[in-house]
């Protein structure tokens, strides 16, 4: 290859660097017009909300100020709040309507995380919860879902559907390292506007996922399972 050859190439490949960001932008808009156009939902489908704060309940104080934000909503669907921890932490959470502890003599495939949201799933199977006009909306005790989200995916007309939530903690304060792992999660919603609006909304086919604010029924729940050698991504799943 000539010099002049692989500069010609080296001059291609940085122009296509420097794109990135403009085909970002523009997938980005792709992505919001189909949210707010193509987005069906479909109110009255649905008769069941059930809220499922899932913990190792290590900050209590957290977890129980998203649960009162929720109660603040007053929504009007049928709905419960469900904080899941795990055993010897604080349990005795106001406003919520059911604090499970998942036993510690509990096991399955997988571990974690996945393992508390596999026992609740069987937990709403016994309660016939397990049904496809119940929706079930998972959210972490450092994220929180707006009033608006919650409706929007309640009402959905989607087994499964995921949008971007916003930090419930003290986001950018309190030190250099809390300010750096703040900033660091701002990509999340970069790539939930670039990515995940159009690969999971328009193609069909996740590229990305976050986990916090996934929405599904209860029988899409029941079908899929968390019962699966995970990790981490649970929502990927």
């Amino acid at each position: 290859m000539t010099d002049n050859s692989a500069l010609f190439i080296l001059q291609w490949v940085l122009v296509a660097f420097f794109l990135i960001p403009t085909v970002e932008c523009l997938l980005a808009i792709i992505g919001a017009t189909w949210s707010a156009c193509g987005y069906v939902q479909r109110p009255g489908k649905f008769v069941k909300l059930i809220i499922q704060i899932t913990t190792v309940g290590k900050e209590p104080e957290l977890v129980q100020r998203t649960v009162n934000t929720l109660r603040s909503y007053k929504l009007s669907m049928p709905h419960e709040i469900w904080v899941v921890i795990e055993p010897g932490m604080f349990i005795d959470y106001e406003n919520a309507d059911e604090v499970i502890v998942v036993p510690a003599s509990y096991t399955c495939r997988p571990v974690d995380k996945a393992r508390a949201l596999e026992y609740t799933r069987i937990l709403r199977r016994r309660h016939k919860l397990n049904r496809a006009d119940v929706k079930v909306l998972l959210v972490d005790d450092d994220t929180l879902p707006s009033r608006s989200y919650v409706y929007k995916a309640f009402n959905g007309d989607y087994d499964i559907c995921q949008g971007v939530t916003v930090p419930n903690r003290w986001y950018a304060i309190g030190g250099w390292r809390h300010f750096l792992l703040s900033h660091m999660d701002d990509i999340r919603t970069r790539n939930c506007l670039v990515y995940c609006s159009c690969t999971q909304g328009i193609m069909q086919y996740p590229l990305f996922v976050h986990g916090e604010g996934l929405c599904m029924t209860g029988r899409t729940e029941d079908i899929v399972t968390w019962d699966r050698p995970i990790v981490a991504s649970d929502d990927l799943v």
